[in-house]
This record gives structure tokens, C-alpha cells and sequence, in this order.
């Protein structure tokens, strides 16, 4: 009995748990990482099962009760999920070093007209981003290549089939592509945690949430 008591006890104070969380693959790069890291360290005792996905996956599996949260960009508002935002996400060019336009200084969105662009899934928010920037400037954007996740995309890059808009958090100075602004356009992508509304998580999840609030 006294095992018994004492387990509850580490449950209830959130030294003892699973936390089930969903994270887009840009996370992976960033300091939220180190974040989870330290976390694992302090609490050993809590096990942390991470899925990669797109939004719209994990809105519906946070609905279902099968994660207990997400980082990644804002769900639907008619889910009626909380989002709290922790920072912005900037979309940023990518080319093979041995593009033409990778001497340019400056690109702007007719330099990108006629270029191949490589995207990720359909659901991905990022992609439906970049749609929107080429929509809004009254651009046809050219794809031939679907990547299933960014890393992907990345080494459809370095292969040279086409050319690629990566969060600037995902991609690091590189002498293998060009990292590039287009000039006159607004493409970040807020970044944040969800969360089921009014629902009561582990004390452990708790204790991850607040601190990756105070991280950010």
C-alpha cells in the first residue's frame, strides 16, 4: 500500500506521467527542444512520446484525447482549441548554391515565376502559406515535386529539382544552398502550443507547459 501511495503522490506533484505531444519538424531546431531536454533531466520519471504531423492532424487527435498537446501554427478557430503563440516563424528561399539567382542580392516574386518550387504535403500549413504569398502577389506558383516532410524538400533541393520556401529556423548557413529573402513580402507563420479548451492535463504536462512559457 505504501508503493501504491507513494506512486499517486509522484503522479499528482508531476514526478511521475506520460506526456503525448505533437510537433511540426521545424521545432526540432529550435530552443524548444532544449527545452524538452532539460525537462526529461529534471523528471525522469516521465515518459514523453513526440509525433510529427501538421496542425490539422494534431487539432483532431488532441480532440480525441490521443495527444495532450501540439506545437505548431494556429488551428481552425472553429475547433474552438486554445492557442497560446510562442514566437514567429519566417519562410525563407532556398536554392542550390548553384542557382542563378543565388548571386542576386535582391529577389523579388517575378524573379520566382517561371522557377519549379518543391512543397510539402497539402495539409501543411506551410505550404498553404506559401500558396497564399503567390495568390496575394497575383503569382503562379509551378510544382511539380511533393515532399513528405521538410527534410525532404531540403534534399530534393541539394539534388537540384527545384528551389524551396523552408522556415528560417529549419535551415542553418550552409555552403551546400543559398539562403535567400524575397524582397517586399511578409511570410511568417505564428508558432505556438495548443491545447484542449478548459481541460484538466496531468500535473506533469503542467509543469511542461509553464516551462516552456518561460522559455519563450
Amino acid at each position: 500500500m505504501d508503493v501504491i501511495t507513494e506512486t499517486a503522490k509522484e503522479f499528482s506533484i508531476g514526478q511521475k506521467g506520460l506526456i503525448r505531444i505533437g510537433a511540426i519538424d521545424s521545432i526540432g531546431k529550435t530552443n524548444l527542444i532544449s527545452v524538452l531536454t532539460a525537462f526529461m533531466k529534471d523528471h525522469p520519471q516521465i515518459c514523453l512520446s513526440i509525433e510529427s504531423g501538421v496542425t490539422q492532424q494534431f487539432s483532431q487527435r488532441i480532440i480525441a484525447n490521443e495527444l495532450d498537446i501540439a506545437l505548431c501554427p494556429p488551428p481552425s478557430p472553429e475547433l474552438n482549441l486554445e492557442f497560446y503563440p510562442l514566437y514567429e516563424d519566417k519562410l525563407c528561399l532556398i536554392l542550390p548554391i548553384d542557382h542563378p539567382l543565388s548571386t542576386q542580392k535582391k529577389i523579388n516574386m517575378s524573379d520566382l515565376e517561371d522557377e519549379n518550387f518543391i512543397l510539402t504535403g497539402q495539409l501543411c500549413e506551410y505550404r498553404r502559406k506559401i500558396e497564399h504569398v503567390f495568390l496575394h502577389h497575383g503569382f503562379h506558383l509551378h510544382s511539380k515535386y511533393d515532399a513528405a516532410n521538410m527534410e525532404m524538400v531540403l534534399n530534393l533541393v541539394l539534388q537540384g529539382f527545384g528551389i524551396a520556401m523552408l522556415p528560417s529556423n529549419f535551415v542553418a548557413n550552409s555552403h551546400q544552398y543559398a539562403i535567400r529573402d524575397i524582397d517586399g513580402i511578409s511570410s511568417a507563420l505564428p508558432v505556438g502550443l495548443i491545447r484542449q479548451k478548459n481541460k484538466v492535463l496531468s500535473p506533469a504536462t503542467e509543469k511542461l507547459i509553464a516551462n516552456i512559457f518561460s522559455s519563450c
